[in-house]
């Protein structure tokens, strides 16, 4: 199915994306993230530009990088364009977020697509930013909370006699918020813990443990 559905589907799916973006302008979103194995995967959407109830959205790359770099990025945009047969006159704008080398990536397509092409950083990841200051700079409250996640779900049974220790108090059988790191959890993290303090100290003073 791999080596035979999948690539005629995906060289459909190609051919009707390139119809629909012909002679359209567009608007390139493009971001990064990490997978669970540590690599960077940079997408790249195209929206086009037209009355809002008319507007498509396509996903026009999705590369594992060896490194996220303005290099690597730049690149797989300019093919990405390069794929569906976009006019470089055509792309209007580049949306990502405010990292160093997204900024110089736009440098370097701005040399190739035209001075005009507008760049807008997303300000959901500002907003983020501005959020995440108080926990780089509360770095014993971080360690605490470090260490109280770690004692409290490091293994399964531990885990589920805490939140069964919680419908015993009558409290809310929810566990901490995900990774401190991503979508601002840190601030729902330090929340999570100032709500539980209590029961967690009764927890481990019960010899739960």
């Amino acid at each position: 199915m791999r080596d035979t559905i999948v690539p005629s589907v995906q060289q459909q799916r190609k051919t009707e994306a390139t119809e629909q973006l012909a002679g359209k302008y567009v608007v390139m979103l493009a971001d990064e993230a990490t997978d669970r194995r540590e690599h960077c995967v940079f997408a790249v959407l195209l929206r086009t530009i037209e009355a809002w109830h008319e507007q498509k959205l396509f996903v026009a790359s999705v590369k594992v990088l060896n490194a996220a770099n303005s290099t690597h990025c730049a690149r797989t945009i300019l093919r990405a364009l390069q794929t569906y047969n976009i006019q470089y006159g055509n792309v209007k704008a580049v949306v990502n977020d405010s990292a160093r080398y997204m900024n110089k990536y736009v440098d370097s397509l701005k040399t190739v697509i035209g001075d005009n092409l507008m760049h807008v950083q997303c300000w959901a990841h500002k907003i983020n930013l501005i959020a995440n200051i108080y926990s780089k700079e509360l770095s014993k409250l971080n360690t605490t909370i470090s260490y109280l996640k770690s004692a409290l779900l490091s293994t399964r049974k531990r885990k589920h006699l805490y939140l069964q220790f919680l419908k015993e108090k009558n409290r809310n059988p929810k566990v901490f918020p995900p990774v401190l790191t991503r979508r601002n959890s840190s601030l729902s993290t330090a929340v999570y813990v100032a709500e539980y303090f209590e029961v967690m100290i009764e927890f481990f003073r019960n010899d739960y443990m």
